[in-house]
């Protein structure tokens, strides 16, 4: 808004009202990164602007109003922090333990009819390394 007192020689005074925000996402490429908003804005104003004011005798001046500054989120990528190498050591462990899945399997796998039992009475299943620890 563009208004003029006394005349056309007369004071310019040019009123306005303004809202800033910036949203960032920052991220490195070790995979460590975060998510942030920022701005200056004023908020008793129903829309959160800041009026804005230019006179030619007075200069510039700004209504009330707050600096924002809110991390939103935060990340972190094991896979790029800890980088291929870490990768393919755990893959090589997994490989390793790999004959050993049919064992796991049969020890914590249930035991038919006792299981069946268990869970009939109001008890949860029984595993194979339940009924060894019953045993010693």
């Amino acid at each position: 808004i563009v208004s003029t007192s006394g005349g056309l020689g007369g004071d310019l005074a040019v009123t306005a009202a303004a809202k800033a925000k910036l949203d960032l996402d920052l991220s490195s490429n070790l995979g460590i990164g975060l998510e942030l908003t920022t701005g200056y804005y004023d908020a008793s104003a129903d829309d959160g602007a800041v009026d804005l004011a230019w006179n030619s005798n007075t200069g510039l001046s700004i209504g009330d109003g707050d600096f924002h500054f809110e991390i939103t989120d935060t990340y972190l990528d094991l896979g790029k922090l800890l980088g291929p190498a870490f990768i393919e050591l755990v893959q090589r462990i997994d490989e390793a333990f790999e004959p050993l899945d049919p064992i796991l399997d049969l020890l914590t796998g249930e035991v038919p009819l006792i299981s069946d039992v268990s869970k009939q009475v109001g008890g949860g299943p029984v595993t194979v390394l339940d009924a060894i620890s019953w045993f010693g």
